[in-house]
């Protein structure tokens, strides 16, 4: 029974670190939605003003609902992905693509990362074998990783505000890393940073790093932090892959 009420205890916790760390892109969310919203209203005010003018050709009016049926792709999309994260549920593993994860959770930011300036660069490995994993949870560690590498180079020249995340296997397991330009972290802190209410944003709660260890503990995997030799840090994180 004790056991049953930890898990229980850590779904709750990780469901609310997620739903925080969603909060945080809510802004760019909404424009982003908003943007596809209205390219939706003028492609249908164009098509009804085409159709009004007597002279609507089949080329026309088909790039006119190319164009709206592009929108409501990538709008469909965007709520897809919020809704996955939201989801409230315990931990599950079954083979899940790493890439995949890792394409769908910067897709998630890029907009967030654009307004700040920052470039998010992805380089993923090929052929990579899949992970005994829960989907929703190892996204919630990529995009805590992602959120605060942003931060970290809020007050960075522009020239350095790039982040990158990085996929590559290695003698059974996968690693991910996320590395930015930054700051970097104090030495003497580099092996608190995953302690429970260790911060350094304003207003923070200090979970999200200790949640994203238990996360990938709980994978079987390793987490890690190190700086950079040109500057930054980078986190990173191993995963087993499945058995053929």
């Amino acid at each position: 029974r004790a056991e049953a009420e930890a898990r229980r205890q850590f779904a709750t916790i990780t469901h609310l670190e997620r739903r925080a760390a969603v909060g945080e892109l809510t802004a760019v969310i909404t424009h982003e939605l908003n943007q596809r919203l209205e390219t939706i209203l003028h492609n249908a005010e164009a098509g009804s003003m085409t159709l009004e003018s007597g002279r609507a050709s089949n080329e026309d009016l088909g790039l006119i609902f190319h164009d709206i049926g592009k929108s409501v792709e990538r709008a469909a999309e965007i709520i897809q992905r919020l809704r996955g994260l939201l989801r409230h549920q315990p931990l599950e593993l079954q083979p899940v693509d790493v890439n995949e994860i890792a394409r769908d959770t910067a897709a998630v930011v890029h907009s967030m990362a654009g307004s700040k300036g920052v470039r998010l660069e992805l380089n993923l490995a090929g052929n990579l074998i899949p992970v005994a994993g829960d989907r929703v949870h190892l996204q919630q560690v990529v995009l805590n990783l992602l959120l605060n590498g942003i931060e970290a180079m809020s007050a960075m020249p522009g020239d350095r505000r790039l982040l990158a995340l990085r996929t590559i296997s290695r003698d059974r397991h996968v690693e991910i890393s996320i590395c930015d330009r930054g700051p970097g972290i104090q030495a003497e802190r580099v092996s608190q940073i995953f302690e429970p209410f260790y911060t350094t944003k304003g207003g923070g709660m200090g979970m999200g790093l200790a949640i994203a260890r238990k996360i990938i503990v709980a994978h079987n995997g390793q987490i890690a932090a190190r700086n950079n030799a040109d500057g930054g840090a980078t986190i990173w994180f191993t995963l087993p892959v499945t058995d053929p």
